[in-house]
């Protein structure tokens, strides 16, 4: 895809310093936005010569509401998206833009999208960010030589070297793209001796998944190489996780298909890799959660729990699991323990609430209440939603 300059070098640099000296927070106007996707829109982009610029949202999105209230209404903001792009803003889970969102890959909010007059993206970028930045992005589309567009071209024409494909990679990992061709396509090149290379130890451990494939046996069969990169706790985990990773689509299909479920977990069981018994067990955990077996799924949570060896986060998952689900004393002391462990390691608004309310629901009322009063003023610290933590305490008073 061959793409044309909207603008000179010398107007983007005159743009850089223009706009970025005088971001200021005034909130006066506005980007002027189309609702809807229409070929009007498009026309209007090749008449003009100007990209289009689509926020691609959804109406769930906390970060997308805070870019509409707050960045898209910064006057200089607004000033020159109104001067420069065709602006188009979208729920993307509408049904009459559902077709747009399936092109573009559209699997995170906000999308961001820079479109030329042909609909091919010319740079894209996923997440909120502030004013200053936001200008910085749209700068970086209006550059022939920085944009996506541009990497995309160079490796269509042929472009393959570690640097450029690394750099390549990494921008389609972050925009949550698939990579797996370029991937492909760059290791076709690279001889088995030649993987022990740094950059192709880098490129393997972040980017390849593929447990059949040639790169990632070298890796398994060579994880001494490859410790720089993560403790063994966290190797293992992206090795069961990269296992795991193919039956996702069936567990979480609206209806689980049993017979396609346990063709997979044959597959695993043939395996002769040394982390088959963990995958096992994870994949029965996920597959009794998805089809309402808790009893079985419990059973499992604490068979393989290892409270000194699991994140604060999976730690509160399970914890509230157990807190909405189970009635037995007993093991509602575990999920205590692991709510415990789960705040001395990562305090939060979210596991300090987990904690209280197991405390409440074992009669330890003093104790939830001042667990509840705390994940409160944390939660006004760090900005984090407190209205259900507020209506939690006021529950355990009464």
């Amino acid at each position: 895809m061959k793409t044309k300059a909207h603008f000179s070098i010398k107007n983007l640099v005159f743009l850089f310093f223009t706009f970025l000296s005088i971001v200021t927070y005034s909130q006066n106007r506005s980007i002027n936005f189309s609702d809807s996707i229409s070929k009007d829109i498009y026309e209007k982009a090749k008449q003009t010569n100007k990209l289009i610029f689509v926020d691609a949202y959804a109406t769930w999105c906390g970060p997308c509401k805070w870019l509409a209230k707050t960045v898209f209404t910064n006057d200089t903001v607004a000033d020159f998206f109104n001067s420069n792009f065709i602006n188009l803003s979208i729920d993307a889970e509408k049904e009459v833009n559902l077709e747009f969102a399936k092109k573009h890959e559209i699997r995170a909010y906000p999308t961001l999208l820079f479109l030329d007059a042909d609909e091919n993206i010319i740079h894209i970028s996923v997440g909120a960010m502030p004013a200053k930045n936001l200008i910085e992005l749209a700068l970086k589309a209006l550059n022939p030589y920085e944009n996506f567009a541009s990497l995309s071209n160079q490796f269509n024409s042929g472009k393959i070297d570690s640097s450029f494909i690394n750099t390549y990679l990494t921008a389609l990992k972050k925009l949550y793209r698939n990579y797996d061709d370029v991937a492909n396509s760059y290791f076709k090149t690279i001889p088995t001796e030649e993987l022990k290379l740094q950059p192709n130890k880098n490129m393997i451990y972040k980017f390849v998944s593929n447990t059949k494939s040639r790169e990632y046996q070298f890796f398994e069969n060579n994880l001494d190489l490859f410790s720089e990169f993560g403790s063994a706790k966290e190797i293992d985990a992206k090795i069961i996780r990269d296992y795991m990773s193919p039956v996702f689509p069936i567990l979480y299909a609206e209806n689980v298909d049993k017979t396609k479920y346990e063709s997979f977990k044959n597959e695993i069981l043939n395996l002769s890799t040394k982390y088959k018994d963990k995958i096992i067990a994870k994949l029965d955990m996920m597959y009794f959660d998805r089809i309402g077996d808790w009893e079985k799924y419990s059973e499992l949570v604490i068979k393989t729990t290892n409270i000194d060896d699991s994140d604060a986060g999976y730690l509160n998952s399970i914890a509230w699991q157990f807190f909405e689900k189970e009635k037995d004393k007993k093991k509602l002391q575990l999920a205590l323990g692991w709510a415990k462990k789960s705040v001395e390691s990562e305090k939060s608004p979210a596991n300090l609430d987990t904690y209280a309310n197991l405390q409440f629901k074992l009669g330890n009322k003093t104790e939830a209440i001042k667990l509840e009063e705390e994940a409160i003023s944390l939660g006004k610290e760090v900005g984090y939603p407190i209205t259900d933590l507020e209506t939690t305490l006021e529950g355990f008073k009464k």
